[in-house]
């Protein structure tokens, strides 16, 4: 029987369109609303979804939902809106794109209304032709208008009326900075497909590819593993582009002796992972990347250990920033006392979730740091990148960038690396790259 590599294809992302369906729980987005509807008693919650983004003539962007729209709702769809009433018995109204069998033969089935509350869980859906007039209700009534802040059209129709408005966008920011066992596993599913896709490009890599094609290796991997769309632009820097941090155009030929900074990740469920791997183009590192290498990677296994409930952000930063320093001026790189900035520019931590850069505040209240919690989940990336010409360096430094970075669950009692998957060991990734 002849093999049809299509009909594999195809039969593998229905698969995989069928395992998500499945995965879906209009519970976890309930308890979701009821917890932000419990925090407001004096209004009502109203939120739009993504626009749509043209992208020339009639060819539009591919969509992605507003993600404190999907966390709230899991509606996928533009052209949609949500309602939530707290007062009311039937609290939560979302409006939709009603049915229209001529129209779906150019662009498919939509939910319609009916679907929108046996699937979704709304208590009563609506076309969304409807929303402005229900919205209109509520004005005239003098209900307080829960809105995002970058909602310009409900703002420009609440601030018309002239009553009371808040903005919600940081009541949900604060709810999406814990996650729960539900997160952490569409979280530990994407980590995981952007750990094998790395681990592929690795095998794959080698002097006169272009960055392009170790993209395209990579992100084949993301797609026949489940993954619709990436978390954010596939970095994929190699020799002087290893330096830019980020660096997205990807079409340089990658040469011997060049390094090559992978910042990459997945999303799978909606959920983002940011992985960084940092190898040798023809798979051997020389004795000036391994120096580099070696300082990015003691800072990084520092600053993961550094983590725990009660330590702060900003100190997660300062441990890797530390080792970084001694480092640099153990190789003579930078005097002792100098800022490192000139080498390691980005700091070393930021939350991730449904974004890359995902919602939350960096402060606790009163407090310039955030105090870091059961359930947070943020990156470590320390950095060292040295340019061609970089004043005091060595030549045998220039062009080589390196980055390296894990996605860190905090726990009760420390931390867990959701990333592993992806060697960063020296002896590792030479040991792969031979294969």
């Amino acid at each position: 029987m002849k093999f049809c590599i299509k009909c594999a294809l195809i039969a593998l992302a229905a698969l995989s369109f069928i395992t998500f369906a499945q995965q879906f729980d209009s519970q976890v987005f309930k308890e979701r609303r009821d917890k932000l509807a419990s925090e407001i008693t004096d209004g009502i919650i109203i939120m739009q979804s993504a626009p749509v983004y043209n992208r020339n003539g009639d060819v539009d962007h591919d969509y992605r939902q507003s993600s404190d729209f999907y966390y709230l709702t899991g509606f996928e769809e533009p052209q949609s809106a949500l309602i939530i009433d707290p007062t009311s018995a039937n609290p939560y109204m979302l409006f939709v794109q009603a049915k229209n069998p001529m129209w779906e033969v150019w662009t498919g089935p939509v939910t319609g209304t009916v679907d929108a509350v046996s699937i979704y869980g709304a208590n009563e859906a609506f076309d969304i032709k409807e929303f402005e007039s229900r919205l209109q209700k509520y004005i005239k009534e003098g209900r307080k208008i829960y809105f995002s802040k970058h909602d310009y059209y409900v703002e420009s129709i609440v601030k018309k009326a002239g009553i009371k408005t808040a903005a919600i966008d940081d009541r949900i920011a604060e709810m999406r900075l814990f996650k729960s066992t539900y997160e952490i596993e569409q979280l530990q599913r994407a980590i995981d497909i952007t750990g094998n896709a790395l681990i592929e490009s690795m095998k794959a890599c080698k002097p006169g590819m272009y960055e392009y094609q170790l993209q395209a290796v990579l992100e084949y991997n993301f797609r026949i593993e489940g993954s619709v769309r990436n978390g954010f632009p596939s970095i994929v820097g190699s020799g002087p582009n290893s330096t830019t941090l980020h660096y997205e155009t990807n079409r340089r030929m990658m040469e011997d002796g060049d390094m090559v900074v992978m910042d990459v990740g997945t999303e799978y469920g909606f959920y983002s992972a940011d992985v960084t791997r940092t190898f040798p183009v023809n798979g051997k590192f020389s004795p000036a990347q391994k120096r580099i290498y070696s300082i990015v990677l003691a800072a990084q296994k520092e600053a993961i250990k550094f983590i725990r409930p009660g330590v702060g952000f900003n100190q997660v930063d300062s441990v890797a920033r530390s080792i970084v320093k001694k480092g640099l001026e153990t190789l003579g790189l930078q005097k002792e006392g100098d800022d490192n900035f000139k080498f390691f520019m980005h700091g070393t931590s930021h939350w991730l979730g449904l974004d890359v850069h995902d919602a939350g505040s960096y402060k606790s209240p009163g407090k310039n740091d955030r105090t870091l919690e059961a359930g947070m989940v943020l990156t470590v990336e320390p950095g060292i990148y040295i340019k061609d010409g970089t004043e005091g360096v060595s030549k045998e430094y220039y062009n080589i960038g390196v980055r390296i970075e894990d996605d860190i669950l905090v726990t009760s009692d420390g931390y867990v690396v959701l990333s592993d998957k992806a060697p960063r060991e020296i002896n590792e990734i030479e040991r792969l790259m031979s294969e």
